[in-house]
């Protein structure tokens, strides 16, 4: 298997939309595919069934908010980290000294949570992969806005969201800024792909579909090499959206610069986190 092919879908509780989802997955090409909002009723994922693959989600729960599904990979659930809002599956590539071992979830965030995100089990579930050396992959549907993946503003959850990300060494997947939610009133990007940093050179084609899913959510796409590619890349500055650019900077640096100083530590700590607000700006555009 050269690579993995990987699909992210919220299908807001819909038969019609886990029809289209179903028909893909019985096609065989899909090996992993996050899923927030599917059809359940009784403690059971609904309208998904095929004949080949394996659906986790939480069973405790009378209508869980995120299943994951595996075919043709060696997967088990980690139950101390799934719940209604959350899946997270274990995923084992390879054997011997070629072996990974990855982390890859479902998480749901509720728009409406008094509490700005990542929601509880989600920040234990990154601090279990960073201490058990874990590659981590996150399908997740935000209910945030930030300039970062491509929103069309930022608001407080987008922003309580990003600095997590920063402060853990988490990296958006999310490229360009073609809504992954459309419906009548109006379009945004709401859907997020998050990983380790040490699986990002291994992730590819990462792109929102513009096949019909019959959701107001679109499907996403990319494939998990498993072996990385070496690959080069140039950046032509002359093609960079430079208004874009600096919104994401202003946003970056809004609430995070001082505006005095009384240590020369404070100056240079001040310094070295510009430099990285204006690299993360460049980068995510």
């Amino acid at each position: 298997m050269a690579g993995i092919t990987m699909l992210q879908a919220n299908l807001q509780h819909s038969k019609a939309a886990s029809g289209v989802l179903q028909r893909i997955l019985y096609e065989g090409k899909v090996n992993v595919a996050l899923i927030q909002e599917p059809w359940a009723f009784q403690g059971r994922v609904r309208g998904l069934s095929t004949t080949s693959g394996k659906m986790f989600h939480c069973t405790n729960a009378d209508r869980p908010r995120t299943c994951v599904f595996v075919n043709g990979l060696r997967a088990m659930l980690l139950p101390q980290f799934t719940s209604r809002d959350q899946t997270a599956v274990l995923l084992t590539l390879g054997t011997g000294a070629n072996m990974r071992r990855i982390v890859t979830c479902s998480s749901y965030l509720p728009y409406d949570s008094p509490e700005l995100p990542p929601t509880a089990e989600l920040e234990r579930l990154v601090s279990y992969c960073r201490s058990n050396g874990l590659e981590l992959l996150v399908g997740c549907d935000a209910n945030s806005h930030h300039f970062v993946w491509g929103s069309s503003d930022s608001n407080d959850r987008g922003r309580a969201l990003v600095e997590y990300l920063m402060t853990t060494n988490l990296q958006v997947l999310n490229r360009g800024s073609l809504p992954t939610f459309s419906n009548s009133l109006r379009e945004e990007v709401l859907d997020i792909t998050f990983c380790t940093n040490i699986l990002v050179s291994s992730v590819g084609e990462w792109r929102v579909s513009n096949e019909v899913s019959l959701s107001d959510h679109r499907h996403i796409l990319f494939t998990l090499m498993l072996a990385a590619e070496k690959r080069t890349t140039y950046r032509n500055p002359r093609s960079t959206n430079w208004v874009m650019y600096r919104d994401y900077l202003r946003d970056s640096l809004s609430q995070t610069i001082p505006n005095k100083f009384n240590k020369v530590e404070e100056i240079d700590a001040a310094a070295e986190h510009l430099q990285k607000c204006i690299i993360t700006s460049y980068e995510g555009i």
